[in-house]
């Protein structure tokens, strides 16, 4: 079976062969050897190559997530709807003063770091097929200085902000062939996008934005004008949804129950920008709990669609689509974890972290993926997906035929404790870090002893 990493790799437009063939391996090491630090997973050989790799100027970011983005939207020609998570995060190398290039992380200008902004592509059920799109950049510390008047009047292009549209630009040119074809693209997204320029570019047809509400934005419901807080009050809620709460922050997964209401509206434009945005067609999701635990900030999210919502259950799709916006979180919560602590990486400047960077977007998806297709399709023989050696040690292992995905997954989380009873919670990401580190282990045991 071809390496996982050389379908990732094979379309970058690396400048010499003997790059590609340096960053596969190195990808297909650093992902059987979780937990480890760059240099101990990819070894003295590869480690040299890598690093030149990624100091080299001709190693863009962009280059090197060019074949996975390539392979990413041919995984989505395989379905109707692809949700496109887009989140911001920031990665801290505060305590490697040595880096030159970094920019401040906060107002107070002590932390150090890179942030980076990406749109993740899944299935409506979840599973990640792969990053559409990843910036990087260092903040200026004198924009922090700039008043309320002066970041009103500065075009959207020259804020940070303008990342959002950025991403929706760089999701569109991605996946073009797939929505030229009839697929339909959901981008999805936090408040923090609540921008009205995003609802005011240009996009494709079948491109849609599903966004959370962060401002009491000025809405036109038939005739009336208000705002959208009292634009809801006058509706009438069309029913309950009760959905899984997962994990987060300590707090255990729940049960909550929703009360909805949707809304067919137009999005008007702040006074200052009628001139150059047009009012926006829009439909509101707005979902409140009900009887939520105590000391639990009950839910409410009032969601911004561009894709029609007229009945209940498509009110209840789209707040399912919301939810997904959590495996994106998931993304980065890999990365920055003991999978592989990317804040951890020892380079010399911005420019060789963040292409480190975009190299380790590509594999901690693969981590995810894994995860994730062991349950959309519980089904898929292992063979497709793992190599032969692993599922020969999986089955001795755990003296089980292993006949499925589901059961590979569950088995590899076995090898790390997790309790593999049919009633058993799924594992999570850790868990499987750690039972696929145990199994690195012992392939490299089975193969020095010659049984493999």
């Amino acid at each position: 079976m071809e390496c996982w990493a050389t379908t990732e790799f094979e379309e970058s437009g690396f400048y010499d062969a003997r790059v590609r063939n340096s960053i596969v391996k190195a990808a297909d090491r650093v992902l059987s050897s979780r937990g480890a630090s760059h240099s101990a997973a990819v070894g003295p050989g590869l480690r040299q190559a890598t690093g030149d790799a990624f100091a080299n100027p001709k190693v863009t970011t962009d280059v090197m997530l060019e074949g996975h983005r390539i392979a990413t939207a041919a995984r989505c020609s395989g379905y109707d709807t692809i949700l496109v998570l887009s989140d911001s995060s920031s990665w801290s190398f505060t305590w490697h003063r040595a880096v030159e290039g970094l920019g401040p992380l906060n107002d107070k200008l002590s932390a150090r770091g890179i942030h980076s902004h990406c749109a993740l592509a899944v299935t409506e059920a979840g599973t990640p097929l792969g990053v559409l799109s990843a910036a990087f950049w260092v903040r200026d510390a004198t924009a922090s200085k700039l008043s309320g008047s002066q970041m009103a009047t500065m075009a959207i292009e020259k804020k940070e902000s303008y990342k959002w549209l950025r991403s929706v630009e760089e999701t569109e040119r991605a996946l073009l062939g797939f929505l030229d074809s009839g697929g339909q693209v959901i981008v999805v997204a936090d408040r923090e996008s609540d921008i009205i320029e995003l609802f005011g570019m240009v996009r494709h047809e079948n491109l849609h934005l599903l966004i959370r509400s962060r401002h009491p934005r000025i809405v036109e419901v038939g005739a009336e004008r208000s705002s959208l807080p009292v634009a809801l009050e006058a509706v009438a809620p069309s029913g309950e949804y009760t959905i899984t709460v997962p994990e987060q922050r300590g707090r255990p997964r729940r049960q909550a129950r929703l009360s909805v209401k949707y809304l067919e509206a137009a999005l008007v434009p702040p006074q200052g920008k009628r001139s150059k945005l047009a009012r926006q067609r829009i439909w509101v999701v707005h979902a409140v709990e009900i009887d939520a635990p105590t000391n639990v900030d009950p839910l409410s999210w009032t969601l911004l669609s561009t894709l029609k919502v007229a009945s209940h259950e498509e009110a209840m799709a789209m707040i399912d689509r919301y939810k997904r916006r959590w495996v994106i979180e998931r993304l980065h919560f890999t990365l920055k974890t003991g999978c592989f602590d990317v804040e951890r990486l020892r380079f010399d400047d911005y420019e060789t972290l963040a292409t480190a960077l975009a190299f380790y977007f590509v594999v901690a998806w693969q981590v995810l993926w894994l995860i994730y297709i062991s349950r959309e399709e519980p089904q898929t023989p292992p063979e497709k997906h793992l190599e032969p050696h692993e599922l020969l040690i999986l089955r001795r292992a755990t003296n089980r035929p292993i006949l499925t995905m589901l059961e590979a997954v569950r088995a590899i989380a076995e090898l790390a404790g997790y309790a593999n009873y049919p009633k058993s919670p799924l594992p999570g990401i850790k868990m499987v870090w750690a039972g696929q580190r145990k199994l690195t282990d012992m392939i490299a045991g089975a193969r020095l002893m010659g049984f493999i």
